[in-house]
């Protein structure tokens, strides 16, 4: 009966609540050197902008504060607090999600390098 019920709320909530899409996400093409959104490709000011807040978030105190309050927090969880193993797996989730945010920064902070190599070259 569990493995149905988790079957059944995986079904729903992947086909009801899919709120964005790939096409949704900043994207890089390296052959054509263009970011691009929402099937849009983005002006060289856009992507400037875009990257010039990324860099920034190295240097906010209060994001990184924040960051690091949230992993905190779901590391107490994870190894003190939880007591079913749905607290455990919400608690590595949060450490999932935080790790992906610092990853997906990095990545799209190394693909602007290479863009502006390329613009630089043209």
């Amino acid at each position: 009966m569990n493995l149905l019920k988790k079957t059944f709320l995986n079904f729903t909530v992947k086909h009801l609540f899919k709120g964005f899409t790939a096409d949704d996400i900043i994207s890089y093409n390296r052959d054509k050197n263009e970011f691009s959104v929402a099937g849009n490709i983005m002006s060289d000011s856009d992507v400037d902008n875009i990257m010039k807040t990324l860099h920034l978030l190295d240097h906010n105190d209060g994001y990184n504060a924040l960051l690091r309050d949230v992993e905190y927090r779901a590391e107490e969880t994870l190894f003190l607090k939880s007591k079913t193993e749905d607290d455990m797996i919400f608690a590595k989730s949060s450490l999932f999600i935080i790790d992906l945010l610092r990853k997906r920064k990095d990545q799209l902070l190394a693909q602007y390098e290479h863009y502006k190599k390329c613009k630089h070259i043209k």
